[in-house]
C-alpha cells in the first residue's frame, strides 16, 4: 500500500515537472525561464532530483515486492521441493501436451487426467512410484501411446515427485 502511494506521488511530481518543461518548449528554455529566480531554480532542480530518485526507487520497489521466491508454491497450498520445482518445468515441456494436471495448468486430452488417476495410487511414495513406472515403461492406451523413458533417471524422478505432490489438489 505504501509503495503504491509513493509511486503515485513521485509520478505526479514528475508529471508536473515534465509539463512545466514542455510548456517552455525545451529543457534549455525551461532553464532560462525558471532559472531567473530562486523558486524556479528550486523547482527545476527538485524535478531533476525527484526524477533521479524515481529512477532508483522503481527497481527498489520491484525488488522489495518480488523479494520472496514463489517458485516453491503450487496450487492447493503445496510447497514444492527443489526437485519437484524442476519436475514442474520438465512436466510442462513434454507431459502437459497430453495429460491434464491442474497444478501445471495442463489440459491435454490424449493421456489420462492425472488429477483423477494418480491420487488413487495411495500415499505420496506410492504415487511417486506409480508415475515413475509409467514414465519408465510407457503406456499404450485407447487414444495413443506414451513412449517409454520420455525422461530417465533423476529427471524422471523429479517429474514423478512433482506429479505425486500436486495431483488432485
Amino acid at each position: 500500500m505504501l509503495t503504491n502511494v509513493a509511486v503515485v506521488i513521485l509520478g505526479a511530481v514528475l508529471l508536473i515537472g515534465g509539463v512545466l518543461i514542455a510548456v517552455q518548449g525545451s529543457p534549455r528554455r525551461a532553464r532560462e525561464t525558471y532559472g531567473r529566480n530562486l523558486a524556479g531554480r528550486l523547482l527545476l532542480q527538485g524535478t531533476i532530483l525527484v526524477s533521479f530518485c524515481f529512477a532508483l526507487a522503481i527497481p527498489a520497489f520491484i525488488l522489495i515486492e518480488n523479494g520472496e521466491n514463489k517458485a516453491a508454491e503450487a496450487p492447493g497450498g503445496v510447497r514444492l521441493t527443489a526437485a519437484e520445482q524442476k519436475g514442474r518445468v520438465l512436466f510442462s515441456e513434454v507431459c502437459s501436451f497430453c495429460h491434464t494436471l491442474k497444478a501445471a495448468a495442463a489440459v491435454g486430452r490424449t493421456g489420462p487426467n492425472l488429477d483423477v488417476l494418480v491420487p488413487q495410487a495411495g500415499n505420496f511414495q506410492a504415487r511417486t512410484e506409480f508415475v515413475l513406472a509409467a514414465i519408465q515403461s510407457g503406456f499404450a492406451g485407447r487414444y495413443g501411446q506414451m513412449p517409454p523413458e520420455i525422461y530417465r533417471g533423476k529427471e524422471a524422478r523429479e517429474v514423478a515427485e512433482f506429479v505425486a505432490a500436486v495431483a488432485g489438489k
